[in-house]
């Protein structure tokens, strides 16, 4: 139903405060991936936008002629609806030593709306930065089971890059005010903040972390109780949006 369900976009209340800190401690505290492999293939290109939602960099290109950068994030259709003269500010935070050290922010435009999916892509206006390592995104034909490993990443609170860990539970259709359709819904821990953030698991055969989901809402009563666009509607938005990004 409707009620029980809300898009986590930036809320700082204690409760949301505290699940976001209660979700640091259970990334540490479950079964370990390989660290470099997070940081690498999820960490590294997901990103802040408007310091109130999440999102994830899934294409960023240099034009051989011209020598212009295109660079596209994926995010979710409701941190961007209503945005003043349709332009979005993406922060990505550069660490050392696992400290902040610097955000570099950059001014987006809304490049593409889904209009039956809580999806979005946004344009970097910047043409001169190019970011060699992007979010992997798994295809259509997608085959994920319940109980297997996914983990979300995101800014939970809207305070810093934070992932989560759990496991994908069942495709649901659910009624939202973004959407009605099928999605995913998983045991990850989420907060206000973590709007458009990107769902990640292995590749089928064990390879890269790949992009699977997009998060989309959560329920208000309880825990651990969170809901995904689905991969294969985010590579059919894809396909139109931008079709070299699957391979189109």
């Amino acid at each position: 139903m409707l009620q029980e369900y809300q898009t986590p976009q930036g809320e700082t209340g204690m409760r949301r405060i505290f699940i976001a800190a209660f979700a640091a401690i259970a990334a540490f505290t479950m079964p370990a991936l390989a660290a470099s492999d997070i940081q690498t293939e999820i960490l590294s290109h997901t990103v802040q936008i408007n310091h109130s939602c999440s999102g994830t960099i899934i294409w960023s290109n240099r034009d051989k002629k011209t020598g212009d950068v295109g660079t596209y994030v994926l995010t979710a259709k409701h941190c961007v609806r209503g945005e003043s003269q349709n332009e979005s500010v993406v922060d990505i935070p550069v660490y050392q030593k696992n400290r902040v050290v610097k955000r570099d922010s950059y001014i987006a435009e809304v490049y593409h709306v889904s209009s039956n999916r809580d999806l979005a892509l946004l344009k970097l206006l910047d043409t001169q930065t190019f970011f060699p390592v992007t979010a992997a995104v798994a295809g259509d034909d997608i085959d994920i089971e319940m109980g297997d490993p996914v983990i979300a990443a995101g800014y939970p609170a809207s305070i810093g890059l934070t992932f989560t860990r759990g496991d994908f539970i069942a495709v649901e259709y659910n009624e939202l005010p973004t959407s009605s359709a099928d999605f995913y819904r998983a045991t990850v821990n989420i907060a206000g903040g973590s709007s458009g953030g990107g769902l990640f698991r292995k590749s089928a055969d064990g390879g890269k972390f790949e992009l699977i989901g997009v998060t989309t809402a959560m329920r208000t009563d309880a825990d651990f109780m969170s809901l995904y666009t689905t991969a294969p509607d985010i590579y059919a938005f894809l396909g139109v949006a931008l079709p070299e990004s699957v391979g189109r």
